[in-house]
């Protein structure tokens, strides 16, 4: 299990087989990511209800992108805001670490997301234009 903690300490998001938001206070879930968006560390943004994930499987997201796409959801209604690039397919058994998800970081701001693969790519993108 993996986690992510907003700066303000106001959220928090644990993921493993599914991804919960909960309130930093107080530990409750106050949110849950779609099944077929994969949590990954730092997706949760800092300062409303967005989050940065990995779509999961061929359905991913209603059919709309496809497997390794990065996308960004509003995850109290689990709407989709944007698809956002896609990350080439995990490296073979033999040379993937015992952690192969993304790496991911979302600037302070909320404005601006990197990720990074196992495969050496980097993806940046800018998240001030999405409503």
């Amino acid at each position: 299990m993996c986690a992510s903690v907003v700066p303000d300490g106001s959220l928090f998001a644990a993921y493993g087989k599914e991804t919960r938001i909960s309130d930093g206070a107080f530990g409750r879930v106050v949110g849950r990511l779609p099944a077929d968006i994969g949590g990954i560390p730092e997706g949760l943004h800092p300062g409303g209800n967005r989050y940065l994930g990995r779509t999961a499987g061929d359905k991913a997201a209603g059919g709309t992108v496809g497997p390794n796409d990065m996308v960004l959801l509003d995850w109290k209604s689990g709407r989709g805001l944007a698809a956002l690039g896609r990350l080439s397919p995990e490296p073979p058994d033999e040379f993937r670490s015992t952690d192969a998800r993304p790496q991911a970081g979302v600037s302070a701001d909320g404005k601006t997301a990197v990720v990074a693969s196992e495969l050496g790519e980097v993806l940046v993108f800018d998240l001030s234009a999405v409503p």
